[in-house]
């Protein structure tokens, strides 16, 4: 910024000379004109006197002119007296008053003409110097003023001229001091920008140093990091080995195992689980004697252990399932697995109700075929009459 501003600076002091010499040389060029004015005031100055030394000898033709006049004023008076003299002998008779009337007429006339006679020859000689005096007078009078005009309009371009130097070269020597301080400023600048660069240098050098620095560290930490990751990630396959993780949340229902180190074989069920907010289902024992009667669908009768039929009466269901193989048990020899939906998961008795929970026993009674109490009890009678016996 600093080399573009002193750039800008040297550029107006150019110009500011350039129009210095254009100044002066329009000076020296109206120089001229102004002595061409000065010579035309002169000679105006010249013919004001000539018209002057002109009109001072007009003057004594009309003394002349005042001279003859005071002399017709006293032919006047005395032809005035000549006729005060003869007025007497007209009124005695002694003359005519037509000779009296002619000679006063005579008079007038005669007076008259002289009077017109000298005054004409004076007025025409006044009239025409005065003519020539005024054409004279306004033929100066026009060039006097074109010519003042004309030197104003030189002297104020003079002035204008001169001012405008005086602002140029203030300007120059102001712009030049400006230069001054610019380049003290930019010489400044580049030696602080020279110190700066030193110091980005010195600055870049330690950062790179630091850098390299930090890239072997930063190694170092990933190779621990991939190291660490591999040990947690065995870490974590041995303890997910040593647990096992329901595919859903739920309540276990039975348990398998209950020796710690107890060996687990393959396939073993470990334990059962019930789901949460699944529906009940009751896992019936059903022996292999009854079974050959049971169907998907039939109604079931529930009883829970721990809520007496007599009390909380039974609930309702119906055989969802039947295990397609039978299985066997010690005590109860072989059964097939029966699952009982239940139409309600909660018993009622005394306004009071009870939730039925996960793992709680129960007896099924499986309606396969519903009969009438007379059936019921003829059924004995019916069995002895079809073994040929009588009643």
């Amino acid at each position: 910024r600093a080399r573009a501003s002193v750039a800008t600076t040297q550029s107006q002091i150019e110009q500011l000379q350039f129009d210095v010499v254009s100044q002066q040389a329009r000076q020296q060029q109206l120089k001229p004109l102004e002595k061409n004015i000065q010579d035309l005031l002169s000679q105006l100055q010249t013919d004001i006197n000539s018209q002057q030394g002109r009109r001072d000898r007009v003057k004594p033709l009309q003394r002349k002119t005042q001279e003859l006049l005071a002399q017709l004023q006293a032919k006047v008076a005395a032809h005035k007296e000549r006729i005060g003299r003869l007025k007497p002998l007209v009124d005695e008779g002694a003359l005519s008053k037509d000779v009296l009337f002619q000679a006063e007429e005579a008079l007038r006339e005669c007076e008259n003409a002289v009077i017109r006679s000298q005054l004409g020859e004076e007025s025409q000689a006044n009239d025409r110097a005065f003519e020539v005096e005024q054409t004279v007078r306004d033929r100066q009078t026009a060039q006097l003023r074109s010519q003042l005009s004309d030197a104003t309009v030189v002297k104020e371009r003079l002035f204008e001229v001169e001012q405008s130097l005086r602002d140029r070269t203030s300007a120059i020597s102001k712009t030049q001091g400006e230069l001054t301080q610019q380049l003290a400023e930019v010489d400044r600048l580049q030696a602080q920008a020279q110190s700066q660069q030193a110091t980005a240098r010195q600055t870049q050098l330690e950062k790179e140093q630091k850098i390299q620095q930090l890239e072997m560290e930063l190694n170092q930490v990933k190779s621990k990091i991939a190291e660490t990751q591999t040990m947690l990630a065995q870490a974590k396959n041995k303890l997910k080995q040593r647990f096992l993780y329901a595919p859903v949340n739920g309540v276990i229902s039975a348990l398998n195992v209950h020796n710690t180190g107890e060996v687990v074989q393959p396939g073993q069920t470990i334990a059962e689980m019930t789901p949460n907010n699944a529906p009940l289902v009751l896992e019936v024992s059903l022996p292999n004697r009854e079974a050959g009667f049971v169907k998907t669908g039939m109604p079931v009768q529930v009883k829970f252990d721990a809520f007496p039929y007599q009390n909380y009466g039974v609930i309702p269901g119906k055989v969802v399932s039947i295990s397609p193989d039978a299985k066997t048990d010690e005590r109860l020899g072989v059964f097939y697995r029966v699952e009982v939906s239940i139409d309600r998961d909660s018993v009622k008795a005394n306004n009071q109700t009870w939730k039925l929970k996960a793992g709680q026993t129960a007896s099924a009674e499986i309606v396969i075929r519903q009969r009438s109490i007379a059936d019921v009890l003829l059924d004995p009678l019916k069995q002895l009459q079809k073994g040929g016996m009588s009643l």
